[in-house]
């Protein structure tokens, strides 16, 4: 979309696009699996080169957070 102007051209102040991750899992998956997904995705986020990348982007690491459906 080369003609779209971006939101700072548009005078848009302070305007934010926040950006999301997620992993899915089929339903029914076990609560060990679960954890062990999340402390996988935890250890990758706070390693330096993951850690310079999201900063790069300007993901913020202290707000991830686990959600789980156990249903």
């Amino acid at each position: 979309m080369p003609n779209l102007a971006s939101a700072h051209e548009q005078k848009l102040a302070d305007f934010e696009a926040p950006t999301w991750f997620a992993v899915f899992l089929p339903r029914g998956a076990s609560e060990p699996i679960i954890r062990k997904l999340n402390q996988a995705a935890f250890a990758t986020a706070d390693t330096p080169s993951v850690q310079e990348r999201l900063n790069v982007l300007t993901a913020f690491t202290e707000e991830l957070i686990l959600a789980v459906d156990l249903r």
